[in-house]
């Protein structure tokens, strides 16, 4: 493996010439060759693997910023090296721990000779598959991870790796799929045919309630009509449009269920209420009817004479580690792949990292992400928030990246990324208010609270409650724009541009509520990245197009509602509760036989209604 950006460059000091030009291709493909060598030493400073013999561990030298007094970079791939790579992993409490000068072998991390430095790191970088570098397996694995994630440790190190790489692999991530287990499949439930079959039947379990309570809006005479018609008089659109909507293997995974116990999306009167809209009593109504109906249904096995595949479940869906994103001005990024614990790692790799500080009711989700509650949000300390000021002033310009499920379309003052101090304090603001979002930028042309904010005015709703990529930017000429799934809303703002130097730096990034715990927004948050330039539509969609988080890797003609059709591909749909099922009916079964080969996502994103 050479480094394409090499050939071109005066060779390095002490470097010999070759025939082939001031460092060899042959050469070159000598020294990666060595990788699988040093792969082997770097272990040494974990203590895993075969035994080793290392270096004694000497007391590295203080290599603290702008201290560097060793040779001149010898070219501009080596300056390029020194500034995005080899600056961040030098430190004591890093590479620099062990790798220094004197140190353990290899000694990219060495702060007397940059040039020394490069030319060992170069066999630790995989240039076609950044990721799998020796460097990011390491940190990767655990080897001398600076935090308690070795994920956040891995996903840093690449983001270094590509910045050093090129302008190319600077500005985008690449696609890495990653294969799912393999998985012996089973027998599973089907729907039956007729809405009056089963003991009991969906007519005398689910339907009763559907009508009962849905019918306001789910069917196609009622005023206010929104699909899909499961409310509907006629029993079979009904049935049709309601099987979707309920998990005959897990019933309390339903959507059905899920809408009122966590989204307590209208919610009825029961009679232990008093008069009051009872979401809890409606829950276990809804969930009780479903598990009747499913404990009515038996399994059916896989037939014999067919050969099966092997199944995928939730969390088992090829994961898309955000391909092809446009990331050239990282400023802060959040994956939020750690899936436990109280942190949620900035993994931009710009320092400092204003990892976030999970409080209250805040969980983890599968597919990558958190559920924010009632009284729960995700906050940086100020000292690490301030490169947020730092940098989106000398720019002058900003976006606010989320791939958000808002839990409802009721919330109101609801704050998705705030960069503010108090009630009325804020730098920029990302948030919800109902069926719209919001913007707010403090600049020379509005008040300290961002007032007038940008609210959007979409007839339909630009907020809904599944999950959508939205994206906030601001530019000292147009001022704030809102982008949903690629979209721009169309909304101008009212303040237009200004300056950006009255922001404050004592300000804490926020996801889910405000500092003070008084705007809260409930929902999950799959990816936040927050930009210090105004991205364009064309990078909002290139972005957009590339996803978040696990996805499958099919959608069928019975899961391709709105939200499916907006997606460019169905093969980077993102999904939060995807399951695999046979194409020969709609059910929870998890087998696929192999001459009916079609796969069928069912996500929460697809069935919001």
């Amino acid at each position: 493996m050479t480094r394409k950006s090499v050939a071109g460059l005066p060779p390095l000091p002490g470097e010999p010439m070759s025939p082939a030009g001031p460092m060899s291709h042959a050469a070159r493909a000598l020294g990666c060759g060595a990788a699988l060598v040093l792969l082997a030493v770097l272990g040494g400073c974990s203590g895993g693997g075969a035994a080793t013999t290392v270096n004694p561990v000497t007391t590295p030298p203080n290599n603290t910023a702008n201290a560097y007094t060793g040779p001149a970079p010898g070219n501009a791939d080596v300056q390029a090296f020194k500034i995005n790579l080899w600056e961040n992993i030098r430190a004591a409490n890093r590479c620099g721990g062990c790798h220094h000068e004197g140190g353990q072998s290899p000694m990219f991390a060495r702060s007397d000779d940059v040039n020394l430095a490069y030319q060992a790191a170069l066999p630790l970088v995989n240039l076609v598959q950044p990721d799998q570098s020796t460097l990011a397996l390491k940190v990767g694995s655990g080897h001398n991870c600076w935090v308690a994630d070795p994920s956040a440790c891995a996903a840093t190190m690449l983001v270094w790796i590509q910045a050093w790489i090129g302008a190319g692999s600077a500005s985008t991530t690449s696609v890495q799929l990653v294969a799912p287990p393999v998985q012996a499949a089973g027998g599973g439930k089907q729907f039956p045919a007729d809405p009056t079959a089963g003991n009991p039947s969906f007519q005398t379990t689910v339907y009763p309630l559907l009508t009962k309570f849905c019918i306001g809006c789910h069917t196609s005479s009622s005023s206010t009509a929104q699909q899909p018609y499961f409310a509907s008089s006629n029993i079979d659109e009904a049935y049709a449009a309601a099987q979707p909507k309920m998990n005959l293997a897990s019933p309390d995974q339903s959507r059905f269920y899920i809408r009122l116990s966590q989204e307590f999306h209208h919610c009825w009167v029961t009679p232990s209420s008093g008069g009051a809209p009872d979401c809890p009593g409606s829950s276990a109504a809804m969930l009780a009817a479903i598990t009747a109906f499913a404990n009515g249904i038996p399994v059916t096995p896989i037939d014999p004479a067919l050969v099966v595949s092997n199944a995928v479940t939730l969390k088992q869906g090829t994961v898309a580690s955000g391909g092809s994103r446009y990331e050239a001005n990282l400023v802060a990024k959040y994956m939020f792949q750690t899936g436990s614990g109280s942190t949620a790692y900035d993994t931009s790799g710009v320092t400092p990292a204003a990892d976030l500080s999970l409080s209250g009711n805040v969980t983890w989700v599968g597919g990558w992400g958190i559920d924010i509650g009632m009284g729960g949000k995700a906050q940086a300390s100020t000292s690490t928030s301030s490169k947020l000021a730092a940098m989106i002033q000398s720019s002058g310009e900003y976006s606010i990246e989320a791939w958000v499920a808002p839990a409802n379309v009721n919330q109101t003052s609801a704050y998705i990324v705030s960069y503010s101090g108090s009630n009325t304090t804020r730098d920029a603001t990302l948030g919800q208010d109902a069926m719209q979002y919001e913007g707010r930028a403090r600049s020379s042309t509005t008040d300290t609270n961002g007032t007038p904010p940008l609210i959007t005015t979409s007839t339909t709703g630009a907020a809904q409650a599944a999950l959508q990529h939205v994206v906030l930017t601001y530019d000292p000429v147009n001022g704030q724009r809102i982008y949903v799934n690629g979209v721009s809303t169309g909304d101008a703002d009212p303040a237009k541009g200004g300056s950006l130097a009255n922001w404050d730096s004592t300000f804490a990034l926020v996801l889910g509520n405000e500092t003070t715990g008084q705007s809260q927004w409930q929902s999950v948050i799959k990816f936040v990245a927050i930009h210090n330039r105004a991205l364009t539509q064309a990078q909002i969609q290139q972005n957009f197009a590339a996803g978040v988080g696990r996805s499958t890797t099919c959608c069928s003609a019975s899961a391709r509602s709105r939200a499916c059709r907006s997606r460019t591909s169905c093969s980077r749909r993102p999904s939060t509760t995807p399951t695999v099922t046979s194409s020969r009916s709609r059910s929870s079964s998890a087998w696929i036989p192999r001459r009916r080969r079609r796969r069928t996502c069912k996500s929460a994103a697809c069935a919001s209604a």
